[in-house]
Order: C-alpha cells, then sequence, then structure tokens
C-alpha cells in the first residue's frame, strides 16, 4: 500500500481519510483528515512528485487528496499544471479541483476563461499584455470542458470573483457548453461553493 500511495498512505488506511475530504461535511473529521493530508506533505522534503503522480492517475480518490495537498502548499506551477489536466480529463471531482484551482492558481480567471469558451477576448488580452502566456499554460489551447458538471463548478467560481472580468459578465458561453448545462440535471454550482467555504475553514484551522 505504501508503494502505491506514498507519502499519502495514510489517507487510504481503515479510517479512509480520503472520504471525509470528499464532502468536509463534520467540522472535527474534516480538520483530521486535512491535518494528516499536511502532516503527509511535510513527512518528505518536498511532496511534488507525488501530488503530481495522484493528479495523474485515472481514479477520483487520489484526485482528492492530491487536490488538497496543493491547497495546502504554496503556489506550485507543476502542481498546478496537473490539477488543471485532471479537470480537462473530466475527473469525478473536478468540482473540488475547481475549487482549489480557484483559490491557488493566480492565473485562474483567464484558465477558466479557455475552459469555458471566452478564447477571442482572451487573445485581445494578450494583443493588450504579451507578458500573459509564458508558462505555457495561458495559450488560448486549453480544451473546451466535457461535462455540465464542469461548466457548472467553473461558471460558479468565475461568479465568486471579487471583480469578475468584462468579458466574462457581458459574454455567453459557447452553444455546446450550454448544451452540456441542459443535459446535466445534478450542477455542483451551489455544492462547489460550499464545498470551497469549507475548505477554507479548514485550511485556516490547521
Amino acid at each position: 500500500m505504501n508503494d502505491e500511495f506514498g507519502v499519502f498512505a495514510p489517507l487510504f488506511r481503515e479510517s479512509a481519510g480520503y472520504l471525509v475530504l470528499l464532502n468536509l461535511n463534520d467540522a472535527s473529521e474534516s480538520k483530521c483528515a486535512v491535518s494528516l493530508v499536511k502532516k503527509c506533505c511535510e513527512s518528505v522534503p518536498d511532496a511534488t512528485g507525488d501530488i503530481c503522480r495522484f493528479l495523474q492517475e485515472l481514479n477520483w480518490r487520489p484526485h482528492l487528496v492530491g487536490a488538497v495537498a496543493v491547497a495546502l502548499l504554496p503556489h506550485n506551477p507543476k502542481t498546478i499544471q496537473q490539477l488543471w489536466s485532471a479537470i480537462d480529463a473530466d475527473s469525478w471531482v473536478t468540482p473540488q479541483l475547481a475549487a482549489v484551482a480557484f483559490l491557488r492558481d493566480p492565473k485562474f480567471t483567464r484558465r477558466a476563461g479557455e475552459r469555458l469558451g471566452f478564447r477571442r477576448s482572451l487573445r485581445r488580452d494578450d494583443d493588450e499584455d504579451s507578458s500573459e502566456g509564458q508558462d505555457g499554460l495561458t495559450s488560448c489551447h486549453a480544451p473546451l470542458l466535457k461535462s455540465g458538471k464542469a461548466v457548472a463548478s467553473l461558471k460558479r467560481l468565475m461568479e465568486l470573483l471579487p471583480q469578475s472580468p468584462d468579458w466574462f459578465v457581458s459574454g455567453t458561453l459557447p452553444s455546446e457548453l450550454r448544451q452540456l448545462l441542459n443535459d446535466d440535471r445534478n450542477l455542483p454550482g451551489e455544492y462547489v461553493e460550499e464545498w470551497l467555504r469549507r475548505l477554507r475553514r479548514n485550511l485556516s484551522e490547521v
């Protein structure tokens, strides 16, 4: 088990700490689970490799643990890139991954905008500020989202920005993304906002 889950093996033992991270419902259990992720990260000089490996997995369980680790640690371009890659692959826990991206990625607005189809507006921004796009993640080549769950999550998080950009406020989602929203009856807009609130509470307590 240690070989499979690396530094985060304690999250996958009988107590199933990773399951608590799914909803962060119970305050005391949530604090213990988030604290355990932090302790695992601190047990090695650099947890970047384990986090990236977790976010590259097909299973949502490692994604969830990896995302909370990203939320706990200082900004790291490598883990942020893998976080967005898992979102692009339509991870089952995309709402949680998106919430962590909102919290930790300083270029969240742009990267979310790419995936929500506001690429023409972003290209205009490039003309005005050629310094953007130097890290390989902001080139307007990110794929459009694959599910209504993902669209609803990023759309709601964009609405939570202190000041949403004009192109988002006045713009319209592409027709294929609007169709995804229409087809998915279990949209997590309110859920992603609540999970983000609970995550922030736990981060302030560990």
